[in-house]
């Protein structure tokens, strides 16, 4: 942006030079302030570039049009000249034809004519000058754009190849962290097998029956603990599940049957089967607390809303 600054024109005087190379300026900051996609300190100096130009384009268009205004108040003062000097060029002409002084007038109006080629050659460079000129600011700022375009792409492709760097080194953690845990695991299940016999959950039909539901829809959550589907399935069922019936009328023994199966995820966890399953990676024990909570919260709103109705 601050290249963008260093291109601004200068001011030469000549309002139709001055308004060309606003515009094409206010052009480009136009393309800029809405090209972005984040703001920066150069914010309130953009904006008062911009106000500056669309002033400055106003001024020049009202100097045009005083100009315009006196170009045709002068056009119609010379069309008068030219029409009294045509009769005068008329009576010189006939006087120097009874003086014999038309060769003289010959003379002159080649001295005229080569004049006005001078004259004409002169606006002709200078016309050319002016065009190379805006040509120039054209292919300056055109470069520009691409400049910054460039700059903004490098940018982006940096930023990605960061944000990239960083998820690899959280994966190859997260992979050392599920491969110590899991070799953890393998030591404290050789050490506690015996133990743990004894005392482990079977999570399985006769649990889940042991309490009916009110609403039979919630039996749902019978077929999806007792399906013969992997653990991390059957927990991304029972969230599904459980956002989805969000809201819907509950009975207290609903609210019996959901905390029976809550607390028979708790006993899974603590000495059961999702304990084996949570001690081989950190991302399955995130989801069975998940789970877990998403219970916990169903059942304290249910509780709340069934309080309400009661009340």
């Amino acid at each position: 942006i601050e290249k963008v600054f260093s291109y601004e024109p200068r001011l030469t005087g000549n309002p139709y030079v001055d308004k060309r190379n606003g515009e094409k300026f206010l052009e480009l900051l136009e393309r800029i302030d809405n090209g972005r996609e984040v703001h920066s300190q150069f914010d309130g100096e953009i904006a008062e570039k911009k106000r500056n130009y669309q002033n400055l384009i106003a001024e020049c268009e009202a100097k045009i049009n005083d100009i315009e205004k006196e170009v045709k108040s002068n056009r119609k003062k010379l069309e008068e000249e030219r029409r009294l000097r045509t009769e005068l060029e008329k009576r010189i002409e006939e006087e120097r034809r009874r003086n014999g002084l038309l060769e003289q007038s010959i003379e002159r109006q080649d001295e005229l004519a080569k004049q006005i080629m001078t004259i004409e050659k002169k606006v002709n460079a200078y016309s050319i000058k002016a065009d190379n000129a805006y040509k120039n600011i054209e292919r300056q700022l055109h470069n520009l754009q691409r400049l910054f375009m460039d700059y903004i792409k490098k940018q982006g492709e940096e930023q990605q190849e960061h944000y990239q760097k960083v998820e690899q080194q959280i994966r190859n953690l997260e992979r050392k962290i599920d491969d110590y845990v899991r070799k953890e695991a393998v030591v404290k299940n050789a050490v506690c097998d015996a133990s743990a016999c004894s005392s482990y959950f079977i999570f399985n039909k006769s649990y889940v029956n042991l309490v009916e539901p009110a609403d039979s829809s919630y039996k749902i959550f019978e077929e999806i603990l007792c399906d013969d589907i992997p653990w991390t399935e059957k927990l991304r069922l029972l969230r599904n599940s459980l956002e989805r019936m969000k809201g819907r009328a509950v009975e207290k023994k609903d609210i019996e049957y959901l905390t029976h199966l809550k607390n028979g995820l708790h006993a899974s966890f603590t000495s059961g089967e999702l304990k084996g399953i949570a001690s081989t990676s950190i991302k399955k024990r995130k989801e069975i607390f998940e789970t877990i909570k998403l219970f916990d919260e169903f059942i304290e709103d249910a509780r709340k809303d069934l309080v309400k109705c009661v009340a």
